[in-house]
């Protein structure tokens, strides 16, 4: 019985990935596509390729962005679709390959979610249309082959997978859905900030949803734990990211004009629009946000029948109850017509949140204003609507068995996911191609061409604004002394470092005796006739430490490059000069470590148990 089940279920994702080919065909080629932010990712994921090489696993100060001065990118930046990219990087990939490759494990992934979340409420008919709904949304399409946000595609992914473990680990408990939940909703924290801001009051009213449903039998102390674990354990980056918004100049990500929320809101005709192929022949085609006809229409059927279902049930039941004392609805029908209710009320809730009319909410709730864009809320309302199309093909089913036809009953199933997937796809085909063509990149890119990018576009840092310069920086750089290094080929090969203590701000007669360096710290000999300021060219960041002669001394910003700065006395000193955590950010790995060994103790409760064995998916 258990490997039947496995085995149908085995047999339905493998139909599911066969039937988003249509969806990541554009992406399965060694160009990738011209999008908006495309180029950051490509030089962002070679300098973090350039990190790795010389042995740091991870900082949050990438120590080869902004001509080689650094940024506190992972301060603030979720990590891990930079991590998988660069990952399939590392393994030989081209680099192209490897950006196309997260944008096909993201929509893959987004219909393996979805299919799981959706089958386990509605049914496998209704998983797989569902899947195909949301791995089909223009939405998605939008980000792969436009816009170019590669963590928000990942992020997009992973929240059906977070709402079926969390609902999984709530019904059913045990070791391995407690360790899919908390690390699911983990992977999510750490992949888009927005995403994470904007999921979890949607996870949270879920559970309560489940919980009103299944109060009697539910596991609600590991549902409980697995979310605060997954906070936890995700504290090292959300907490600083949050607690240090002041050391960095993150007011430009909502400030200026394009990310500005006011200018950023979409009308309901552009949302219901029906889809179009976008005008390939202007230089700059208009984005245009559509949550999808097909999908729309799906949805709204879902509801109405949804809603007649429930209405016939309830008068049946009160029928039935005459003359008893009371009647119970099974909890799984109930499940269902929670489920459609919640489906519905976040859907217009989200779409709600992209019109200027929910402009008084922008205004007035703390962090909204860094989503910057409104009609991001039409992205995520693609989740709930693929959710109502999924439940349209179950309550479709259900009034077919209703009429009782035999002859046609078992045709008529088999035509209703037939008809619905057939009718998703085609309408997505006009979004099926980038609307500003191919980009060819290099196969692989060396720091040297980040600078050139950085120079070229300006965008120094890898960052469309520079949103996460030091504040202490008010001139931007429009190059460093460390490039010549870099040219000269000192530090091209993988492990090396520049020379960061900067010579020039020796006095006459003052010289190095010895020097060592590393890509986040450096170990310099000086000996001088008299004291001097040193300079490290290396941007100011709490987290930076000097010491002469092993004891710590004050750091500076210069004014107005904003590089580190430190006074030396007379002598001959050993000079160390490293990035480390301040005690906020070490108080925060230390609380997500404990949490992530209490999750580790907590899964032990169920070694060995008999209910974690063999339990069917």
């Amino acid at each position: 019985m258990t490997e039947s089940r496995a085995a149908r279920g085995l047999l339905g994702s493998l139909i599911v990935l066969l039937l988003c080919g249509v969806a990541v065909m554009p992406l399965l080629r060694g160009a990738s596509p011209c999008t908006h932010d495309g180029g950051l990712h490509y030089f962002r994921v070679a300098a973090l390729k350039h990190s790795l090489k010389q042995g740091i696993l991870f900082s949050r100060w990438l120590p080869d962005l902004a001509f080689g001065y650094g940024f506190p990118f992972f301060n603030y930046r979720a990590p891990v679709s930079y991590y998988v990219s660069s990952g399939l990087y590392l393994i030989g990939l081209p680099l192209p390959w490897a950006l196309n490759l997260v944008y096909v494990l993201s929509i893959l992934g987004s219909a393996a979610g979805m299919y799981l979340f959706a089958r386990d409420i509605f049914g496998v008919e209704a998983g797989l249309v569902a899947a195909v709904a949301y791995a089909h949304a223009p939405y998605q399409f939008l980000n792969a082959l436009l816009r170019g946000n590669m963590p928000e595609s990942l992020a997009l992914a992973l929240m059906p997978f977070a709402l079926w473990a969390f609902r999984r680990l709530a019904l059913e408990g045990g070791r391995r859905w407690f360790l899919v939940a908390a690390g699911m909703l983990a992977a999510l924290y750490l992949s888009h900030n927005i995403s994470s801001l904007l999921f979890t009051p949607l996870l949270l009213i879920y559970v309560v949803l489940l919980w009103w449903v299944y109060r009697q039998r539910g596991h609600w102390t590991g549902v409980a734990l697995a979310f605060g674990l997954a906070l936890g354990m995700t504290a090292f980056f959300w907490f600083p990211a949050l607690a240090e918004k002041k050391f960095v100049q993150l007011n430009m990500t909502r400030t200026t004009r394009n990310n500005d929320f006011h200018h950023n809101f979409v009308g309901l005709a552009e949302i219901f629009a029906p889809p179009a192929p976008v005008d390939t022949s202007l230089m700059n085609p208009p984005m245009r946000i559509h949550l999808g006809m097909v999908q729309t229409l799906l949805a709204g059927g879902g509801l109405i029948m949804g809603l007649t279902s429930m209405l016939r049930r309830f008068g049946t039941a009160s029928q039935a109850a005459s003359g008893a004392s009371s009647v119970t609805l099974s909890r799984r029908k109930l499940e269902r017509s929670a489920t459609l209710i919640f489906a519905t009320a976040f859907a217009v809730l989200l779409l709600f949140m992209s019109t200027r009319a929910s402009q008084w909410l922008w205004e007035h709730i703390p962090l909204l204003p860094f989503v910057q864009f409104p009609w991001r809320f039409v992205g995520r309302a693609a989740l709930p609507v693929a959710l109502l199309v999924g439940a349209a093909v179950h309550f479709a089913s259900v009034g077919v068995r209703t009429i009782g036809v035999e002859r046609l009953e078992p045709h008529v199933l088999r035509l209703i996911p037939f008809v619905c997937v057939t009718f998703l796809i085609l309408s997505a085909f006009p979004s099926t191609y980038p609307p500003r063509g191919y980009c060819p990149q290099p196969s692989s890119a060396a720091i040297n061409d980040v600078f050139a990018y950085e120079r070229q576009s300006g965008l120094v840092g890898v960052d469309p604004v520079g949103a996460y310069f030091p504040t202490w920086v008010e001139q931007r750089p429009e190059g460093s002394p460390l490039e010549d290094q870099y040219s000269r080929g000192s530090s091209s090969t993988d492990g090396a470092a520049p020379e960061r203590f900067d010579a020039s701000a020796l006095p006459e007669g003052a010289e190095i005796v010895d020097a060592d360096y590393g890509p986040n710290r450096a170990r310099v000999v000086v000996e001088s006739p008299e004291a001097f300021q040193a300079r490290y060219l290396t941007f100011y960041f709490p987290g930076w430490r000097a010491h002469v002669d092993g004891k710590q001394v004050p750091i500076s910003p210069s004014r107005p490059e904003g590089l580190i700065t430190f006074d030396v006395p007379a002598g001959r000193h050993t000079i160390r000069v490293r990035f480390g955590e301040t005690p906020l950010r070490l108080a925060a790995d230390l609380f997500s470590m404990g949490c992530l060994l209490l999750a580790l103790l907590y899964t032990l409760r169920w070694s060995g148990s008999e209910e974690d064995r063999d339990r069917p998916c």
